[in-house]
């Protein structure tokens, strides 16, 4: 059997010191299986979406997910008013 298997899912659950409170919430992981004569190797890869890159850019969690809640900035609430 020959083949490549792909399969996708939450894999990053922090930020920082910041953790994602829900399964579903996890930054998305791609993860590739590849079959060939015999032999299987493995791949993966985050997903380097716009959430992603916001959350690791602020090293914390700044993006509200299904069961996480961003926390506000601190500086960002003061300096607005």
């Amino acid at each position: 059997m020959n083949g490549i298997l792909y399969r996708n899912g939450p894999g990053l659950y922090h930020i920082g010191e910041d953790r994602f409170k829900h399964l579903f919430d996890g930054m998305a992981v791609l993860h590739q299986y590849t079959i060939k004569d015999g032999e299987v190797s493995y791949r993966n890869r985050l997903v380097q979406s716009q959430t992603y890159k916001r959350n690791k850019d602020a090293n914390r969690i700044v993006v509200s997910e299904f069961g996480t809640l961003a926390k506000p900035d601190i500086h960002q609430s003061i300096f607005s008013r």
